[in-house]
């Protein structure tokens, strides 16, 4: 099958551990990820691994995933992002992620190779980035902060009903949209949404929010961590704000969602009048206290369980 869609997540905060560790640290980081990725790709539902119509490039810090279309890159993302939260009691540093969604034109790979040549001698290879890769790495490095994942409205319609989820409300016609523009979150563009990972199943979703307080407050002997796990937590109270307008009458839902958080594609975008670096220093400034609320709800709600759902691609592996 033609391939359209191209998934890429990067392991964040390894760049660090070259300068405090040494390659010995930065190997078993990089072992952990790449047992983390193998081990859950094995574990993808049957709607999602598709016989295994997918390619896996696991290269170090990151991995590609070049999928059939945008519904099964959103799923296998969220997939691995959900089971990185799971996985945050087995081990002392969690996993952290950053990823972005692109299109794709079919390529086989994402970096193809050229032989070098010399006086008619074959005497290396040249590595080729392919531009779809090269597009959705710049959209990664864009310089979003979080444990976040992108996706252009332009190559996805936000309303269909594959990105809507009736959890918050299953008697109602409101539904919450799980490929969202976040108005407190910075964009490199205002065509780019968040795929709300978390928020894809409601049992999840109660127990990822008590795992956000833990590695919250693993987070907090760390500056660089702290600032991903902070805009993380941005993201869970806006997806909570999201869902008290689903379950709120139509016409507060309507405002709400209009006004701060979900913009339907073709519309204007809600973007904070401020920009980014305000943004980011009012995040870093307010650590203290955001540790010290995770701590307290750490007093009060152990480290959650994984449900049994029917959902075979978020259930821990």
């Amino acid at each position: 099958m033609a391939k359209r869609a191209i998934l890429y997540i990067d392991l964040l905060g390894v760049q660090k551990l070259w300068a405090s560790g040494g390659a010995d640290e930065v190997r078993h980081r990089l072992v952990e990820f790449n047992e983390f990725i193998t081990d859950q790709i094995t574990f993808l539902s049957a709607d999602l691994h598709r016989e295994g119509d997918y390619t896996v490039v696991l290269a170090g810090d990151s991995v590609s995933v070049i999928c059939e279309d945008f519904r099964q890159a959103i799923g296998i993302g969220t997939h691995l992002f959900t089971q990185a939260f799971y996985d945050t009691k087995k081990r002392d540093r969690p996993l952290w992620f950053r990823g972005a969604i692109g299109g794709w034109h079919n390529q086989y790979l994402t970096v193809n190779t050229k032989p070098i040549t010399a006086r008619g001698i074959h005497v290396g290879t040249q590595y080729q980035m392919e531009n779809d890769y090269l597009g959705v790495l710049a959209l990664e490095k864009s310089g979003f902060k979080g444990m976040r994942l992108l996706v252009s409205r332009r190559v996805i319609d936000d309303r269909d009903p594959e990105y809507q989820r009736d959890w918050p409300c299953p008697d109602s016609e409101n539904s919450l949209g799980i490929v969202t523009r976040l108005h407190e979150c910075t964009y490199p563009e205002d065509e780019y949404a968040d795929v709300l990972w978390m928020a894809d199943a409601e049992q999840h979703y109660r127990n990822l929010k008590k795992i956000m307080a833990s590695r919250f407050k693993k987070a907090t002997f760390d500056p660089d961590e702290l600032v991903q796990a902070a805009w993380t937590r941005a993201v869970f109270d806006q997806v909570d704000s999201l869902i008290w307008s689903v379950q709120s009458s139509p016409r507060v839902a309507a405002a709400v969602a209009s006004s701060s958080f979900n913009t339907p594609t073709g519309s204007s975008p809600v973007i904070r009048a401020d920009g980014a670096d305000d943004a980011s220093s009012s995040l870093d400034s307010s650590s203290a206290e955001n540790s010290e609320r995770a701590t307290q709800d750490l007093a009060v709600a152990d480290l959650a369980e994984p449900p049994a759902t029917s959902r075979d691609s978020t259930h821990e592996r």
